[in-house]
């Protein structure tokens, strides 16, 4: 069976055809992706990981694409896209977010609940698990400031939770983990005064 076909009979309408790039990154530009598709949990991360692995067809992945240039002539492949794993739990002192969550929203969410370390993080136009991947920051605050553990699956299809201290990590990088997909993210933040945070948030 075609690996396309194979493809649509998983994911049925969580997989495009020929889908346009350009509706898939905030520049608005790019040729079509031969498949498209939405992986939403660990099985299916696992089902298209080994298709591609087995049958040599290239893969990438994509959250909110953001600052991300597709050529004219579109991709070939399976692109995978995260934008619908975005669940966020606001549980204590901690916020988990599934990957494709907006970064913006887990900060405005964590500002209503009270929660500081990640108001300065606010309007960067990314995903969560964008945001992990290249510890992304902004006014002096990073995304592992405040992170304290991920979840990932690497292209063999074996998942792994990652403390922040099992990495290293600097400005606007993080090591080890290029052939990793990251799932989901869990931050641990501290009690704040929300006046002040929703100031800082929109300032």
């Amino acid at each position: 069976m075609d690996y396309k076909q194979e493809l649509k009979n998983f994911f049925g309408e969580n997989c495009l055809f020929n889908e346009p790039m350009a509706q898939h990154t905030t520049y608005r530009a790019g040729g079509p992706a031969e498949v498209y598709v939405y992986p939403q949990t660990r099985e299916e991360w696992s089902f298209v990981l080994k298709l591609a692995r087995t049958g040599n067809i290239p893969l990438r992945i994509i959250g909110f694409g953001s600052n991300i240039l597709v050529s004219g002539k579109g991709l070939g492949g399976i692109v995978c896209s995260t934008k619908k794993m975005n669940n966020i739990r606001v549980e204590g002192d901690h916020i988990r977010a599934e990957a494709g969550a907006a970064l913006d929203k887990v900060c405005e969410l964590a500002c209503k609940a009270g929660l500081a370390g990640m108001e300065k993080l606010s309007g960067i136009p990314g995903s969560v698990g964008g945001a992990v991947y290249m510890n992304a920051g902004a006014f002096g605050q990073e995304t592992f400031d405040c992170l304290e553990y991920f979840d990932v699956i690497d292209l063999e299809g074996r998942p792994a939770t990652l403390l922040k201290e099992d990495v290293k990590f600097g400005y606007r990088r993080v090591e080890g983990i290029a052939n990793c997909i990251i799932l989901s993210a869990c931050f641990k933040l501290a009690k704040g005064e929300f006046t002040q945070l929703i100031e800082t948030r929109n300032t």
